[in-house]
Protein backbone atom coordinates (compact mmCIF):
# COMPACT_ATOMS: atom_id res chain seq x y z
CA UNK A 1 0.00 0.00 0.00
CA UNK A 2 2.67 2.15 0.88
CA UNK A 3 4.58 2.09 -2.42
CA UNK A 4 1.20 3.09 -3.91
CA UNK A 5 1.16 6.17 -2.16
CA UNK A 6 4.95 6.81 -3.03
CA UNK A 7 4.10 6.45 -6.26
CA UNK A 8 1.06 8.52 -6.37
CA UNK A 9 2.96 11.20 -5.03
CA UNK A 10 5.43 11.03 -7.31
CA UNK A 11 3.10 11.42 -10.39
CA UNK A 12 1.57 14.18 -8.93
CA UNK A 13 4.67 16.19 -7.96
CA UNK A 14 5.98 15.46 -11.61
CA UNK A 15 2.15 16.39 -13.13
CA UNK A 16 1.94 19.89 -11.13
CA UNK A 17 5.25 20.69 -12.00
CA UNK A 18 4.41 20.49 -15.69
CA UNK A 19 1.34 22.07 -15.07
CA UNK A 20 3.05 24.97 -13.58
CA UNK A 21 5.44 24.89 -16.71
CA UNK A 22 8.48 24.53 -13.78
CA UNK A 23 10.97 21.93 -13.97
CA UNK A 24 10.60 19.05 -11.76
CA UNK A 25 14.15 18.05 -10.51
CA UNK A 26 14.23 14.78 -9.01
CA UNK A 27 17.81 14.95 -7.92
CA UNK A 28 18.46 18.39 -6.81
CA UNK A 29 21.71 19.60 -7.77
CA UNK A 30 24.15 19.08 -4.86
CA UNK A 31 25.59 22.91 -4.18
CA UNK A 32 29.25 22.47 -5.73
CA UNK A 33 31.47 25.24 -6.84
CA UNK A 34 34.65 25.27 -8.80
CA UNK A 35 37.54 25.36 -6.54
CA UNK A 36 39.26 28.74 -5.60
CA UNK A 37 42.78 28.02 -6.86
CA UNK A 38 45.53 29.86 -9.35
CA UNK A 39 45.85 26.44 -11.00
CA UNK A 40 44.36 26.05 -14.04
CA UNK A 41 44.64 22.48 -13.92
CA UNK A 42 42.83 22.20 -10.92
CA UNK A 43 39.90 24.54 -11.84
CA UNK A 44 39.93 22.31 -14.96
CA UNK A 45 39.56 18.77 -13.32
CA UNK A 46 37.06 20.66 -10.54
CA UNK A 47 34.88 21.52 -13.49
CA UNK A 48 34.23 18.46 -15.36
CA UNK A 49 34.30 16.53 -12.20
CA UNK A 50 31.09 19.10 -10.91
CA UNK A 51 29.64 18.53 -14.77
CA UNK A 52 29.44 14.62 -14.54
CA UNK A 53 27.64 15.04 -10.94
CA UNK A 54 25.04 17.28 -13.05
CA UNK A 55 24.85 14.65 -16.04
CA UNK A 56 24.67 11.67 -12.95
CA UNK A 57 28.01 9.85 -14.40
CA UNK A 58 28.04 6.76 -12.40
CA UNK A 59 32.06 6.95 -11.61
CA UNK A 60 31.41 10.79 -10.44
CA UNK A 61 28.87 9.17 -7.95
CA UNK A 62 31.34 6.32 -7.06
CA UNK A 63 34.02 8.69 -6.02
CA UNK A 64 30.80 10.69 -3.77
CA UNK A 65 30.15 7.63 -1.90
CA UNK A 66 34.01 6.32 -1.99
CA UNK A 67 34.27 9.71 0.32
CA UNK A 68 30.84 9.07 2.35
CA UNK A 69 32.14 5.33 3.28
CA UNK A 70 35.72 6.58 3.87
CA UNK A 71 34.70 9.20 6.38
CA UNK A 72 32.43 6.36 8.53
CA UNK A 73 35.07 4.19 8.04
CA UNK A 74 37.36 6.29 9.71
CA UNK A 75 34.82 7.12 12.28
CA UNK A 76 34.21 3.40 13.08
CA UNK A 77 38.42 2.89 13.32
CA UNK A 78 38.24 5.90 15.84
CA UNK A 79 36.17 5.04 18.23
CA UNK A 80 36.77 1.52 17.76
CA UNK A 81 40.83 2.52 18.91
CA UNK A 82 39.15 4.58 21.83
CA UNK A 83 37.41 1.03 22.87
CA UNK A 84 40.43 -1.08 22.41
CA UNK A 85 42.70 2.06 24.50
CA UNK A 86 39.82 1.80 26.84
CA UNK A 87 40.26 -2.23 27.18
CA UNK A 88 43.51 -2.21 27.43
CA UNK A 89 43.61 0.56 30.48
CA UNK A 90 40.93 -1.67 32.14
CA UNK A 91 43.49 -4.86 31.54
CA UNK A 92 46.01 -2.71 32.47
CA UNK A 93 43.93 -1.93 36.24
CA UNK A 94 43.70 -5.30 36.86
CA UNK A 95 46.78 -6.35 36.32
CA UNK A 96 48.23 -4.00 38.61
CA UNK A 97 45.59 -5.27 41.30
CA UNK A 98 46.64 -8.81 40.84
CA UNK A 99 50.36 -7.93 40.98
CA UNK A 100 49.50 -5.75 44.31
CA UNK A 101 47.76 -8.69 46.07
Amino acid sequence: MSSRLIVLFFLICCATAEIRDEEFDLFPRLPLGVIDTDNVVCKKQSRVYIENLRNLSLWAHENILNLFQSVIHLKSLSSNAERSDQIKQKDFRQQMRINNR
